[in-house]
């Protein structure tokens, strides 16, 4: 190998994790064992003796000069008969290779005994000595069977770190069959962790990754030059580096699909996650008379003869507007500026030293569910492989709940693993606001593991991308909680919005096309006010795109003729199919208590939509003064109805936001517009934004109908005197926002929502005209606290309230019986003295 861990070796221990039962291959061409391959790294550095440890093989070599150095250093007794064994587990394709057997002493040694003899080599500097444990999980399990405690092997680790001896270069090399994670969750059940902490500080660790596209092309020409049996591979070297790419991608995608590695399914099609099933493929199907592994083979080979460049896919993808054009613009500065990233092969150390820093590859994805994250972040990666930006691009997800530990050090094990298995292509963390801890999780295991990555980040540029993804609220409390050396690592930050109908429309009839169904004129000519009543129903917890093809699922299972009609539309959603949205808001607003000027203010702004001319830039932004209690969200709601039916806005859903939060954040009120396209934003106290008065001067620019970068509309609440200092601070203010008084409710008023609220919710119960007549007394009583504190907010509490008092009655008169069913009912007696 060109590069290796022991041309100077700056450790004593080495750990190998992953696939070491697989074959590999470097310059020589010739496909090797693990142990064979570090058996000839080994002695191009130099080192004379080179011990396998097994525990079903016991003592092995693969040179007789290390043997004879065994022999003359050692006094371990001759034990008669051959041991049994072979020099591999018997997995994965024989036809291909039956690597040569290590020269076996027989030598049938118990574990404890190779430990302390390890230690004897190891120390013994005059003999430049390695010592390999081919299969150290397996000799592990059996020291453990043998009643140690950890002990032997942490004395071991000890021993070697007091070799202070310069001209000592002796080393000792463990190999894992199973992924570090696994590993450390070996020695933690065997409660080892000491051992594995210890093991830590001392070892370098290095995490065979999957089969890279240079490997893939050594072995390619292994087949075509020397072949297996007699036969070889006709090979397309045209387009080899294609070829390979693909085949190294295909791998990684079967990787991440669980597949084994040895499964063949019959077909030609690649389910191969090991160099070794890869050739048995390629033997089996491709060296024979006539095939030729071509681009065209390959693609039919790899599931992707019908696939399109990654770019183009993206293009084709429905909305996501902002990310194609900075992918574009990224692609745009940085192709051509960066070198193509080579990939070393499994077994070499990463090359880290000198690189130039390359772009920043890593991105924040934010958007709702069903807004495409995973997709853009898999053809973020085969772009950025496309492109030359990341060696592969291959794309390998997780969450932070699948990464968490359950002792110390186990989340930065298993953030390794990921990280490993994502080199060369996208680390894709979905859910990535789940890196903080919440309710009884345990901080430390959290920060674990984002300091790994972190650090990970920072040491290796330009190896892989991380791409995080999540809600935007979520996401950001996430990174002000977190390491902040998270935030610093990402230096893309992409929204995805939310589907308008229109696109959900087109989602819809491009999922109905896939399943061969047609839609109908009718159908089709409402889908998209459709699509619009529906989201502006469900905004909390909609589902985009998902939502538009199970919609074609749900439809497709009573479609006759393969045609999609509004019958056939879910009973619950036939609601969304008429304008029936825009007359509930009629009806809303009608049925409204008090609140007279609001409704004619209304009145005049529904007038106002439908005859002036909205071809001139208008702003549509308000400031509802007034105190708690009076209806202003629910008034927000409807003026978003309006400005929706009217065109002005898409959506023209409600997203609230209380003005403390964005205080002290001065990029807060930008990102929070930002996210308002076609929506209402309603800034609750606003008032408080007079402690930054920057967030005021922002707000006026951002509202500025001439600098406007899309349509959108601000609602600003707050008491009447500290609106009116809000509104006189700038002089702009006046200019860009309508202010609505909001009076309060009236005795009266109370009264008439109190009836509402008992015939709604307190159906049980009786309500006799001495109990009304006790409340309007009680009402205008306590007119002024009410109207100041609470209006209609009030009569939730004041019921509450009464409901005790006739409990507490119940109690005295009927102490433990029942009471009959009509003693439930209010009256005078049931309304409170005192203010609730």
């Amino acid at each position: 190998m060109k590069n290796s861990y022991f041309s100077a070796a700056t450790s004593r221990i080495f750990c190998y994790f992953g696939e070491i039962f697989d074959l590999f291959t470097d310059e020589s061409l010739v496909p090797m064992s693990l142990p064979q391959l570090l058996h000839q790294d080994l002695r191009c550095q130099g080192y004379e003796r080179i011990i396998f440890l097994d525990y079903t093989e016991g003592v092995t070599f693969l040179d007789a000069a290390s043997r004879k150095l065994f022999q003359g250093k050692s006094a371990v007794p001759r034990v008669h008969g051959a041991t049994k064994g072979k020099l591999l587990s018997n997995r994965g394709a024989a036809a291909v290779s039956q690597p040569a057997r290590r020269d076996s002493l027989s030598y049938n040694i118990a574990p404890a005994e190779m430990i302390r003899y390890a230690g004897e080599f190891m120390r013994n500097g005059l003999i430049k000595t390695a010592i390999i444990c081919s299969d150290g999980l397996n000799m592990l399990e059996h020291l453990q069977r043998e009643g140690d405690n950890g002990s032997m092997l942490n004395d071991l680790f000890k021993k070697i770190e007091s070799i202070h001896d310069p001209c000592n270069r002796n080393v000792m090399i463990f190999l894992f069959d199973r992924s570090e994670g696994q590993v450390a969750d070996f020695f933690h059940g065997q409660r080892w962790t000491y051992v594995w902490e210890s093991l830590k500080k001392r070892a370098v660790f290095h995490h065979i990754p999957p089969v890279p596209a240079p490997e893939i092309r050594l072995a390619l020409h292994y087949l075509r030059l020397a072949g297996i049996g007699g036969k070889r591979l006709e090979l397309d070297q045209d387009h080899l580096e294609d070829i390979c790419q693909m085949i190294a991608g295909k791998i990684q995608r079967n990787i991440n699909e669980g597949e084994t590695g040895a499964k063949y399914t019959g077909t030609e099609e690649l389910s191969a996650c090991q160099l070794k099933a890869l050739m048995q493929h390629l033997l089996d199907h491709f060296m024979a008379p006539g095939k030729i592994l071509n681009l065209e083979a390959c693609q039919k080979m790899c599931g992707q003869d019908m696939k399109k460049p990654a770019m183009e896919q993206l293009d084709e993808l429905t909305g996501m507007q902002e990310l194609k054009e900075k992918i574009r613009a990224y692609i745009g500065k940085y192709h051509g500026e960066t070198e193509k990233q080579v990939q070393p092969l499994r077994l070499e150390p990463p090359a880290c030293e000198g690189k130039k820093a390359g772009p920043n590859l890593h991105f924040v994805i934010t958007g709702k569910k069903g807004t495409g994250k995973s997709t853009a972040a898999r053809l973020i990666g085969e772009i950025f492989g496309e492109y030359g930006l990341l060696p592969s691009g291959h794309m390998v997800e997780t969450q932070p709940s699948k990464l968490i530990g359950q002792y110390i050090g186990h989340s930065e094990a298993n953030m390794r693993d990921a990280i490993e298995r994502a080199r060369g292509g996208v680390l894709f963390i979905d859910e990535a606001y789940g890196f903080a801890a919440s309710g009884h999780e345990t901080n430390s295991y959290h920060q674990g593991m984002v300091n790994e990555l972190v650090a990970s980040m920072t040491s290796h540029p330009g190896e892989y991308a991380v791409v995080l993804a999540g809600y935007p609220d979520e996401m950001e409390h996430m990174f002000s909680t977190v390491n902040p050396g998270l935030r610093e690592r990402f230096g893309n930050h992409i929204h995805i919005e939310d589907y308008s109908p229109e696109e959900l429309a087109c989602i819809f009839r491009k999922k109905a096309h896939d399943r061969g169904l047609s839609v109908s004129g009718e159908l089709d000519h409402m889908i998209v006010d459709f699509f619009g009543n529906w989201y502006a129903d469900c905004q909390d917890d909609w589902a985009n795109g998902r939502n538009a093809e199970n919609l074609v699922n749900d439809m497709a299972v009573a479609a006759c003729d393969h045609v999609l009609t509004p019958e056939l539309l879910p009973a619950q959603l036939q609601k969304y199919a008429s304008d029936e949205q825009q007359q509930s808001v009629k009806q809303q607003l009608a049925q409204m208590v008090g609140l007279s000027g609001v409704k004619q203010t209304i009145r005049d702004f529904e007038n106002k939509l439908r005859y002036s001319d909205r071809q001139n830039k208008r702003n549509y932004h308000f400031v509802f003064a007034g105190n708690p209690g009076t209806g202003k969200t629910t008034i927000a709601e409807i003026f978003g109805h309006l400005l929706k039916g009217a065109g002005v806005l898409k959506s023209g859903t409600v997203r609230k936001v209380e003005a403390g939060s964005l205080i002290k954040n001065p990029d807060a009120l930008a990102r929070e517009i930002s996210r308002c396209k076609d929506r209402v934003l309603l800034i609750d106290e606003a008032y408080q934004l007079l402690q930054n008065p920057y967030l005021i001067d922002q707000l006026v620019e951002k509202t500025n109908p001439d600098k406007t970068e899309f349509p959108f509309c601000v609602v600003c609440t707050g008491y009447e005197d500290k609106m009116k200092t809000f509104m006189q601070y700038n002089e702009g203010m006046a200019r860009r926002f309508q202010v609505i008084h909001f009076e309060d409710y009236t005795p009266e008023d109370l009264l008439q929502i109190l009836c509402i609220v008992l015939k709604n919710k307190y159906g049980r119960y009786g309500v006799t005209e001495g109990f009304l007549h006790a409340s309007l007394a009680h009402f205008q009583k306590y007119r002024d606290i009410i109207g100041e504190k609470y209006n209609g907010g009030y009569i939730g509490r004041y019921l509450d309230e009464v409901e005790k008092i006739l409990y507490r009655q119940f109690n005295t008169v009927y102490e433990n019986e029942q009471p009959p069913e009509d003693a439930y009912c209010f009256t005078d007696s049931s309304v409170p003295d005192y203010l609730v």
